[in-house]
């Protein structure tokens, strides 16, 4: 368990530390803080489970699982890629191009990496998965070698990630031996398993729009901001080590048993974290008027996206136990049910005073959103009624 914590938890550093080097290194330019979160936002809202069958058919590289899944993932892939340079384009016309190629090529390394990972993760070989962590994070200090040298930084970076998409995509293909295929049995998958886009929105939403909304609004503190998120992303690791990924097996084929022998430490979690989160609503409503500084607000983001990170953890575990035995006609109905549950928080939020009044808002209001989520989960399929 150690050794795999360890293995975990290196490549947590390698991410902020770019962050830093570029906050401290790059003079206004920067391509970081914009790039990762709708990279990772978009990665999130592609993985749809094309993998359930392929892995429940214990992974036979021949079968027709294994060539539906590599053909369903080619189109998403292909649909992702050309849907985020489309809408970020849309968006955001006035900024240079590069960018746009940038966010596309991260994204594609992103999830070659995380598919690459997954299938890791079930043969047990963490060394090889450590190794992919280490390098999905690691090449992002490339660019930053390059601008020190004299090139152009958005340049250094497009042309590092369009070089390190060939290199996953070759790790991907190697690891599971699936030959590259684009068939309709591929956009039948995507179709029988649409419903789970639904269930992809919610994470997506909870981790990234908040980092998006610090770096339109908050500027200033954006690289601290998304430092301080990926470091406490650390804790959320301690949770999936110790209640999750040794599982993996279990939680597939015994879905609902495994949740309520875990249910217990969960629930626990979860109210310290809403005690947590209504401490600073009376730091953020009781003190508005008070200058935080750059070090005490930094000091006031570590506990509360510490606790917004485990709640994550929590919430991810539980969407993914719907995905395993939850028909897809309910799982639609908990998907939408726990959307307009986050809306109508992010509402009241709103109402009571504000999402942006300060950059502490917004991981506290996550966190009451992310409780909400699971108790909707817990009470829809774990709950003595809601179980069938």
């Amino acid at each position: 368990m150690l050794k795999l914590l360890v293995l975990r938890a290196a490549p947590l550093f390698l991410r902020p530390a770019a962050i830093f080097l570029e906050a401290v290194l790059v003079s206004g330019d920067y391509v970081l803080i914009f790039v990762l979160p709708v990279a990772m936002m978009a990665l999130t809202l592609s993985s749809i489970p094309l993998h359930l069958d392929y892995y429940k058919s214990f992974q036979d590289p021949l079968g027709v699982a294994a060539r539906s899944y590599i053909s369903g993932l080619t189109w998403i892939v292909i649909f992702s890629t050309t849907s985020l340079v489309s809408i970020t384009y849309l968006m955001f016309q006035d900024a240079p191009q590069g960018l746009f190629f940038a966010i596309a090529f991260t994204f594609l390394i992103e999830k070659l990496a995380d598919e690459a990972s997954r299938a890791l993760e079930f043969q047990k070989q963490f060394f090889g998965w450590f190794l992919i962590q280490m390098s999905r994070s690691g090449w992002f200090f490339l660019p930053l070698l390059l601008m020190v040298l004299g090139f152009d930084y958005l340049l250094s970076f497009v042309v590092s990630a369009a070089f390190i998409v060939i290199i996953f995509a070759t790790i991907f293909f190697s690891v599971l031996r699936i030959p590259l295929s684009m068939s309709a049995s591929g956009l039948q998958l995507i179709l029988k398993n649409i419903v789970y886009f639904f269930g992809s929105v919610l994470p997506a939403s909870y981790m990234q729009i908040p980092r998006m909304l610090v770096v339109k609004y908050y500027p200033e503190v954006s690289h601290g901001y998304l430092i301080i998120g990926q470091l406490c992303q650390g804790f959320s690791l301690l949770f999936n080590v110790r209640f999750q990924i040794p599982y993996r097996k279990v939680i597939a084929r015994r879905t609902k048993a495994f949740q309520r022998i875990m249910w217990p430490v969960m629930v626990k979690l979860i109210w310290i974290i809403l005690s947590i989160a209504l401490l600073y609503v009376f730091i953020i409503f009781y003190f508005l008027d008070f200058e935080f500084d750059l070090y005490l607000l930094s000091a006031l983001l570590v506990p509360v996206m510490t606790a917004d990170a485990i709640l994550f953890s929590i919430m991810t575990a539980h969407l993914g136990y719907v995905s395993w035995f939850v028909s897809r006609r309910a799982a639609l109905k908990t998907y939408l049910l726990c959307v307009f549950a986050g809306v109508g928080v992010a509402t009241a939020v709103g109402a009571a005073g504000g999402l942006l009044v300060s950059p502490l808002i917004l991981p506290v209001t996550t966190m009451f959103i992310g409780a909400l989520w699971v108790m909707i989960i817990y009470i829809l399929h774990f709950s003595f009624k809601g179980s069938k």
